[in-house]
């Protein structure tokens, strides 16, 4: 038997499909209202943007995320990720791998430029006082078009340079804060450019040009911009130098961690250092809770020494799980701990007592700290350390909770009982007498 449907059944059909087709929709409003609610509480505690230029601490974020921000799905986990990154304590943002800064992304037809995603996540990121580190590729597909796939290393020399520069100049002159050609409602400058990611071989004639270029494209525009080189292997400085092209950066850039490479770095390079990539663990691994501590007890370890070496600016990468949308926020408590103490350091001071390295983070009168790892071959666990102040308050640095307790000082020694914890990381807070 054939059933008649009724009007009855018509209206809801209709009702039913109207609401299956509006539910994504209604859902991804109510995470972005979500998000702007929590947004105006990070805003409320965030210094000035004059005060986080001076952060040393950053992070990778927006993996990939480029011609999704035309969605609102693709602005929602912008946003999501930004917020993860304030609340990891990171300041500058590096997005990676990503084409937001580059030339194919706003100049997708010769001589016609199209900012609307680039001022979506300028405006957004400077709503939170953050800043970026614009990676800036050549990729542009109808300059290549037979090199169509981009990825985050890529590096092509542009066939018509004339129209990279020129796209080069107007992204410097669309975020540089003159008041001539700024994108409408730009609160601060975007300063700061990385000139492609890992080139190879510096010393080929491709991304020798490409610097220059560059740098001379942005700095015409903007001279209070900051240039530097995509990172390259202490092996490569040499090269590097060789070519001149200390010349034509401010900063010079590395993601390699071995510290004593640091140091020849510094030795060579009469510019600020800084790591735009260090990546605490592998990112493909599968994680439970105990994986997670054992991965974020690296920065505790790793940035003290960084920052000793002069390093200026360190990244965090692995951002997903930094954020805590990969895992369970176990590296973004970790990292939000340390930069909550040290970052607004003047100076670093190195000191050993019985074999243990010390990191002392001085501001003012007042410093924080942080003890190396136990070294394996050390039986005395109490250790005299030098201080100024009658009392020191320790941390466990790297554990759960960060257990504390008050330790006096006598004749200017505080002794530091490390049979306390098992944690060996420790970060000790002294204040004024």
């Amino acid at each position: 038997m054939t059933r008649k449907f009724k009007k009855i059944d018509v209206i809801a059909i209709t009702v039913i499909a109207v609401l299956a087709f509006s539910l994504p929709y209604a859902v991804w409003g109510f995470e972005w209202w979500s998000l702007e609610s929590q947004g105006r509480k990070i805003q409320a505690s965030i210094p000035s943007w004059e005060q986080t230029e001076k952060s040393h601490f950053g992070a990778l974020a927006f993996e990939s995320l480029d011609d999704e921000l035309e969605t609102q799905e693709g602005k929602t986990r912008f946003l999501k990720e930004l917020q993860g990154a304030i609340q990891a304590g990171a300041f500058f943002i590096r997005p990676h791998p990503s084409k937001i800064f580059a030339w194919g992304f706003t100049e997708k037809e010769k001589g016609k430029y199209n900012w609307v995603v680039t001022d979506f996540v300028v405006r957004t990121v400077q709503d939170y006082n953050v800043h970026l580190l614009a990676t800036v590729y050549t990729w542009n597909l109808w300059d290549q078009k037979e090199l169509a796939v981009f990825d985050g290393w890529y590096l092509n020399e542009p066939r018509d340079w004339e129209s990279y520069v020129a796209w080069l100049s107007a992204l410097a002159e669309r975020y540089d804060g003159d008041g001539v050609n700024d994108m409408p409602g730009l609160r601060y400058p975007v300063r700061y450019f990385e000139i492609g990611n890992e080139p190879r071989g510096v010393y080929y004639g491709c991304y020798i040009r490409l610097l220059k270029s560059s740098y001379d494209a942005i700095k015409r525009v903007n001279p209070k911009a900051v240039v530097m080189n995509g990172a390259i292997r202490c092996e490569d400085v040499d090269n590097f130098l060789k070519e001149g092209l200390e010349n034509y950066i401010d900063v010079f850039n590395t993601h390699d961690m071995n510290f004593e490479d640091i140091s020849a770095i510094k030795s060579r390079v009469s510019k600020p250092v800084w790591l735009s990539e260090i990546l605490p663990g592998d990112p493909y691994e599968d994680m439970d809770k105990e994986r997670e501590y054992e991965v974020a007890k690296r920065i505790v370890e790793v940035y003290p020494v960084a920052l000793s070496k002069g390093v200026e600016k360190v990244f965090l990468a692995q951002p997903r799980l930094a954020f805590g949308i990969y895992g369970n926020g176990v590296l973004m408590s970790m990292h939000r701990f340390l930069q909550e103490r040290i970052d607004s350091f003047d100076r670093v001071e190195v000191l050993t007592v019985d074999a243990i390295t010390f990191y002392r983070f001085i501001k003012g009168n007042h410093s924080i700290v942080i003890s190396s790892s136990w070294p394996g071959s050390l039986s005395r666990y109490e250790i005299p350390l030098p201080i100024g102040v009658s009392t020191v308050v320790v941390t466990e640095a790297t554990k759960p909770g960060h257990r504390s307790w008050s330790v006096k000082a006598e004749e200017g020694y505080a002794v530091i009982d490390f049979r306390l914890t098992d944690d060996p990381q420790l970060i000790i807070e002294e204040g004024t007498s």
